[in-house]
């Protein structure tokens, strides 16, 4: 192999090496307090939702914990929409009277 050759695989090898390295470096870390702000967050919603004022959508699963959902530590509360928000790419979608929906 030329001189030439081997510095371009070794300098190659160099860039596969280094870039993970630096974009892995740029990551936004959290600081302490937006750590402990998040701690006292509700948990988000990963998951199409409809609005409702009796929770009962929410409850079929959260209540016992079916298909794996997480139990609700406050069954009684109704309005999980008010303080529980769907994640990025989903919505709420409002039930109107006389309209149905999918």
């Amino acid at each position: 192999m030329k001189p030439f050759a081997k510095v371009l695989v070794v300098a190659a090898f160099a860039c596969v090496m280094f870039v993970p390295m630096v974009s892995l470096a740029q990551e936004e870390v959290p600081t302490e307090k937006e750590v402990k702000q998040a701690e006292n967050e509700p948990p988000v919603i990963p998951h199409r939702v409809q609005e409702s004022d009796t929770a009962k959508e929410c409850l079929a699963c959260h209540k016992t914990g079916k298909k794996g959902a997480p139990v609700t530590p406050h069954p009684e509360r109704k309005a999980c929409t008010q303080c529980h928000v769907p994640t990025a790419g989903f919505t709420i979608n409002k039930k109107v009277k006389g309209v149905k929906t999918k």
